[in-house]
């Protein structure tokens, strides 16, 4: 039953981060591709101050559903940010290869291409051709920006939430501990 509720409640907070971590990385694209400085460091700020509270606020649903006698450790914390993080890396893999294929090809076809010059010279004609179509690929392909994505997010997450597990982290409660006790011998 527990391990039910942790896959579905981490399916739940990972898949409103990743769409609200998608929403923001597209208006943060679009400040990007349109040069509006201001916009774009807003955005920056923004979606860290959100994924930090999202992030923290489904930890700590989560921890409520442990028992008192139980507590909630950093390490199931842990565990069950991990867990989001995957669901997150998928929804944003998704919107991401969608954005890129649809809304801003040209900005990525840009981008690709002045990383691309940086690499010309230093490289030998025929694997430059090769990396330049495997870059191409790679960025329009839904599996690879999945993939790319859910490493990415258990790294950011896992690293936020190093700090989030300590605030979400609840000790045993000692009270609830004897009162079973009491009860147990009681009953016998």
């Amino acid at each position: 039953m527990m391990k039910n509720v942790f896959w579905t409640e981490a399916l739940k907070g990972g898949t409103i981060i990743g769409l609200i971590a998608s929403a923001f990385q597209l208006l943060r694209t679009y400040a990007i591709a349109n040069e509006i400085n201001a916009l774009k460091t807003i955005m920056a700020v923004m979606t860290l101050m959100v994924f930090v509270a999202l992030l923290y606020g489904f930890t700590r649903r989560f921890s409520m559903t442990h028992g008192g006698e139980q507590g909630f450790s950093y390490g199931n914390g842990m565990a069950f940010i991990l867990a989001m993080m995957i669901f997150t890396g998928v929804v944003v893999g998704v919107c991401t290869a969608l954005s890129n294929k649809f809304m801003f090809q040209d900005y990525v076809i840009g981008v690709i291409d002045e990383a691309m010059v940086q690499v010309q010279d230093v490289v030998a004609d025929d694997v430059f051709d090769q990396t330049y179509e495997m870059t191409r690929k790679m960025l329009f392909n839904p599996i690879a920006q999945v993939f790319s994505n859910i490493f990415s997010y258990i790294i950011y997450g896992g690293f936020v939430g190093l700090i989030v597990c300590s605030f979400t982290k609840r000790d045993p409660e000692w009270t609830a501990t004897e009162e079973n006790k009491e009860e147990q011998n009681d009953n016998e």
